[in-house]
Formats: structure tokens, sequence, C-alpha cells
């Protein structure tokens, strides 16, 4: 095994399509409406994959990455400062916000932004999505919002970004091994992808 680099990042979103389906409506409501949408998988899977096409797909607006409030005096954040920051952000405007790995967040924190979900029309046209790990998106705090899952890849879809990955590089008895080892899950398949060199990529 080398540090020599074998994989390039995918450039395209590979399978997806129901929960791309389902980002996709909420970014078109969002000239007139709010909407909210909680997305979760298992680590690897690809939420923050996902909230960055959207983030990229959304034209009418601006877009906002949320991330967990500074406490550098213990203060808590409440929904209602929450609100006025997506009010502040958004201007006018329809506002697409962002937040990966909400779970994250501390207690108090997360309790805020829930509630705040709950209440977007107070901020304006907002649209909120969530990246949430599989296990905490039964979490109480969560489990009033809309969810969006994801699963391992399709093995055809797999197939296609591994192709992706190494510019269809791949021996098929190395390809069909990664493949096998990554079951599924894009962030599994680009790490053993990044461990081969170029020459063990070509069998």
């Amino acid at each position: 095994m080398t540090g020599e680099t074998t994989v390039r990042p995918a450039v395209r979103v590979h399978g997806r399509s129901a929960q791309r389906k389902a980002l996709r409506a909420l970014l078109d409501g969002l000239p007139t409406e709010c909407g909210r949408l909680l997305l979760t998988g298992e680590p690897g899977l690809g939420r923050t994959t996902l909230l960055q096409w959207a983030a990229r797909s959304f034209r009418a607006g601006p877009v906002l990455h949320l991330g967990p409030p500074p406490d550098p005096d213990g203060a808590t954040v409440t929904a209602g400062q929450l609100l006025d920051t997506l009010r502040a952000a958004a201007g006018g405007s329809p506002l697409l916000v962002c937040v990966d790995d909400a779970h994250l967040w501390d207690d108090p924190a997360r309790t805020a932004l829930v509630h705040a979900a709950e209440h977007l029309s107070g901020a304006g046209r907002v649209g909120l999505l969530l990246s949430v790990a599989a296990d905490r998106a039964v979490a109480p705090d969560f489990a009033r919002l809309p969810v969006v899952r994801l699963d391992p890849l399709a093995p055809q879809r797999a197939a296609a970004l591994l192709d992706d990955m190494t510019d269809g590089a791949a021996a098929p008895a190395v390809r069909e091994q990664l493949l096998a080892e990554a079951e599924g899950n894009p962030a599994l398949l680009a790490a053993l992808v990044r461990r081969l060199s170029p020459a063990e990529l070509r069998g």
C-alpha cells in the first residue's frame, strides 16, 4: 500500500433518486412556503453529500449552513433567537438552512433547533434540512419531523460510483472485491480505494 492518490471525488450523486426527489420537492416549494426534512442514515451513506447537493441545487435565495451555537458563557440559545437568525439571513428571500449532524448539538440547543423547525413560518419562507445519525433519528427531539432515510447503495449504483471514483481503472477482480467489502457504503468504498496504489488498482 502507498500514499498515492487513486481516487478522485465523485462528480455526481449516484442513486438516491427517491431522496433527491424529496429534497427537490422541499426546494421547489420554498418560494411560497416553509418546509423541513430530517435526513438520516448510518455513517458513510451520504448524508453530508445530499446536504451539499441540496445547497448546490437551491437557486431561489441564500443558503445558510448552521452549526452548533458557540457557548462561551454557558448561555442557552432559544428557539426565538434561532428564528431571529434565520429571519435576518433570509432578508426577505427564500432561505435554505442546512444543519449537518444535528444530533451532536447539546441538549438545550438541539431542543431549540427542533422547536424552531416546528415554527419556521415565523422566520419567513425557510427550508430546514437536518442530517442525523440513524440511531438518533427516533429520539424524541426529532420524532415529529418528516424523515428521509438513506440505505446502502444498490450494487449497480455502487459500481457506477466506483467507476466514477477511479475513471474505470479498476481491474475486474479488484473491482469485485472492493464492491463486496464496501457493501454499498460510499465512504467506505472511497476509503478502500485510497488504500490501493495505481498498480494495485489495475491488478
